[in-house]
């Protein structure tokens, strides 16, 4: 966010000390604090509201991210013009009045029907949040702008400071102290009135300051008379740095949110990360050492190069996320200190702030829009890495030759490590394809037809003539969907993501099978590639849209077996295990009918979730678990089953299985929304507080007749 590259640019070589507050009057710490918070607030509450509106895809965020880079450039430019026009005060008084009267629509507007989900998304921000969003944006810059002018004897320093305290408390406090307490709604609603409050202080500044003469840049020459010219490749730098670390950013997150789960804590993190390098190198310039920072930038890409490479999921929570987390901090420090040895004289300022934001919504608008639509795959990541490496080499060359020949040899390290990972996954597919909701491909091996979301496998399909139609994956006849499809008459089933259609195969002559699938592709896929569905012997219904929104609307149909099995990559869309969404789920049921819940995952152990939200209905479950068997293409699987009447669950069935363990949980790095719909008030599930504990465990759940194998089965396929 260049808004952090402010203070640098006034303070001349001494890094910032907020050390005199008395100096600084009051009402604008306040207003420029407020701004900071909410606009970092903001950014993760909104994201969070709009994710179930689009089937919980990891792509809602890095959407998000682009809308929020864009807007934070157009208030940039706002600010530009603003402050060279006598009496701006009095139209900024009366944007704040328009963004005042926009912010309670945070909370009204509602989900788009149809269209580009990726303008759906954008469309959606525009109307909730964009003027209020935009005014923030502006704040500091016109509040450091007005009291220049208004106390030109006062350094402004205190203000650059306390902004970015701002900033990262605000970032922080959503998923450490927000989300995990406050319902969604009620979020939306303090932070409209928190933007009230911002909206009269600043209100009062800009009346305060509408006379004032418009001669910013003079003032901020004489404050900042001692920045020198940029040495080499400044305007360039301006924006492919910025750009490069946007972009970085958003690629680590949609790696880890692909393979994880998209939760506030893995959109947080890397924007707290990447926020935090431009605090340090443009507040305490001494922190940043080339010296330091270009060898561990050297290690940094070839470390998550590598790490790419590895494509076994049972290791993401482990190696992944400190991985990439660290990578993250080193090339950002790399990317914003270089920036900084870079910057203008203080007469470019404004010029400058403009070419950062435009790097940074270049960045995300290539990962947020350009990678769906230009790549087949999930290849922004080692792209991005790629192309790092290139201008690295690019700033650093002809420096000195032992230099020269470490960044060259990065350089081209990362660009095979790049390719090979690109290759690995290109190579050998009948079928590959992309859109916002991910990346599927087909390939064959082992005598079968195998589906991959990301890097997980979805479904198998034998090639053999007699064995086409037998279950297979996490749907064999020993899984605990299989068992329950097999023993209990079932006439009438409900599935949340299609897959490639395997429960096609238990339908029975007369029996109805609806299934609910949000990505189109994976619908093409499996009418194309696959023959379960067509081969099927009952009815079969495909419902496309978002599984949870579309259940709702059918008001008139109940359900004997309701098996919610929905992925994103490795992940289950948060949304979907939810209180809120259990109590639909009941509510489409039959009175005797059963709830299914698949739960394998090679990072998450969400046991301990479906039988917190089980009890809360007032339900028991049961886990079932598979071992799975090679030779059958059947995988490790683990079903939850949730009986709505325990006298017409199957005996044997019962006897196959283990009570879900509800606790407890070992606290970890996700954040509760695995949990709990903040919608749904309290978030006490069975007795278990579930707002600061998470699912995730390194072994499996306790009660499993196949201890550790959930973690082995779920990632590889």
């Amino acid at each position: 966010m260049p808004e952090r590259a402010e203070s640098i640019f006034a303070s001349g070589a001494q890094p910032l000390r907020f050390n005199a507050p008395e100096r600084t009057p009051w009402l604008y710490s306040i207003t420029i604090f407020l701004s900071a918070f909410l606009l970092f607030l903001v950014q993760p509450m909104v994201a969070r509201r709009i994710l179930p509106w689009f089937g919980g895809a990891n792509s809602v965020w890095t959407t998000c991210m682009l809308f929020f880079q864009a807007l934070l450039l157009g208030g940039y430019f706002y600010s530009h013009k603003l402050i060279t026009v006598r009496g701006g005060g009095v139209w900024h008084i009366l944007l704040l009045g328009w963004g005042a009267a926009m912010a309670p629509l945070l909370w009204l507007v509602r989900a788009p029907e149809g269209g580009s989900p990726i303008l759906a998304v954008l469309q959606t921000l525009i109307v909730a949040a964009g003027v209020p969003y935009i005014v923030l944006s502006s704040t500091g810059p016109l509040i450091q702008a007005w009291f220049a002018r208004r106390y030109p004897s006062t350094p402004p320093y205190g203000l650059f400071a306390l902004s970015n305290t701002g900033s990262l408390l605000g970032l922080l406090a959503y998923p450490l102290l927000i989300e995990p307490w406050i319902g969604v709604e009620m979020q939306l609603r303090v932070w409209a009135a928190g933007f009230a409050v911002f909206a009269v202080c600043c209100g009062w500044i800009a009346w305060q300051a509408r006379n004032l003469r418009p001669a910013f840049s003079e003032t901020v020459g004489k404050l900042s008379s001692a920045v020198r010219e940029a040495p080499e490749h400044p305007w360039v730098s301006y924006i492919v740095l910025p750009a490069l670390s946007s972009a970085l950013l958003l690629a680590v997150t949609n790696h880890l949110t692909q393979n994880i789960a998209p939760i506030p804590f893995l959109w947080v993190l890397p924007l707290t990360i990447y926020l935090l390098t431009f605090i340090l190198c443009f507040d305490r310039r001494e922190l940043y050492s080339p010296a330091l920072f270009h060898p561990l930038t050297m290690v940094a890409l070839g470390g998550m190069v590598w790490t790419t490479l590895q494509m076994d999921p049972e290791s993401t929570v482990r190696l992944a996320i400190p991985v990439f987390s660290g990578g993250l901090f080193v090339v950002c420090m790399f990317c914003h200190g270089e920036l900084a040895r870079r910057k203008p004289e203080a007469a470019q300022l404004t010029r400058f702030y403009l070419m950062l934001s435009v790097g940074g919504a270049t960045g995300a608008l290539l990962v947020a829009v350009g990678a769906p639509y230009l790549l087949k795959g999930i290849f922004e990541l080692p792209i991005v890495l790629t192309v790092c490496a290139m201008v690295a080499l690019f700033l650093n060359y002809r420096k000195h030759w032992v230099t020269d020949l470490l960044w060259t040899a990065t350089a081209v390290g990362v660009l095979v490590g790049a390719s090979l990972h690109i290759l690995a996954i290109s190579a050998g597919n009948l079928h590959m394809s992309r859109n916002f909701y991910g990346a599927i491909r087909v390939t064959e091996s082992g005598g079968a037809r195998h589906m991959i979301h990301g890097t997980v496998r979805h479904g198998i399909q034998f090639l053999e003539e007699a064995r086409r139609l037998q279950p297979t994956a996490y749907y064999g006849r020993q899984s605990g969907i299989g068992q329950l499809l097999l023993q209990k008459p079932s006439p009438r089933v409900g599935v949340i993501g299609l897959g490639v259609g395997t429960l096609a195969v238990y339908a029975r002559p007369g029996d109805e099978y609806t299934f609910y699938e949000l990505d189109p592709q994976v619908v093409e896929c499996a009418q194309r590639d696959f023959t379960f569905l067509s081969s099927s012997k009952g009815r079969i219904r495909l419902i496309t849209g978002d599984g949870r929104l579309s259940v709702e609307r059918e008001t008139s149909r109940r359900f004997d077996v309701l098996a919610v099995d929905a992925f994103s990559g490795d992940s289950i869309p948060v949304h979907l295990i939810t209180r809120e969404a259990f109590q639909l789920y009941r509510r489409r049921l039959k009175a005797d009918g059963v709830l299914a819940i698949h739960i394998s995952n090679s990072s998450l152990d969400l046991s301990p979730v479906a039988a917190g939200l089980a009890q809360d209905m007032g339900r028991p479950s049961y886990l079932v678990a598979d071992p799975g068997s090679s030779g059958q293409h059947t995988t490790a699987s683990y079903w939850a089953l949730i009986p709505m009447n325990d006298e017409k669950m199957p005996g044997t069935l019962m006897k196959n299985s283990a009570p879900c363990v509800s606790g407890p949980m070992i606290t970890a790095i996700c954040c509760a929304s695995c949990g709990t719909d903040r919608t749904a008030g309290n978030g006490k599930l069975g007795g278990l507080n579930i707002r600061t504990e998470a699912p995730i465990v390194t072994g499996a759940t306790r009660g499993s007749p196949w201890a550790g194998r959930m973690r082995r089965g779920a990632g590889t396929g």
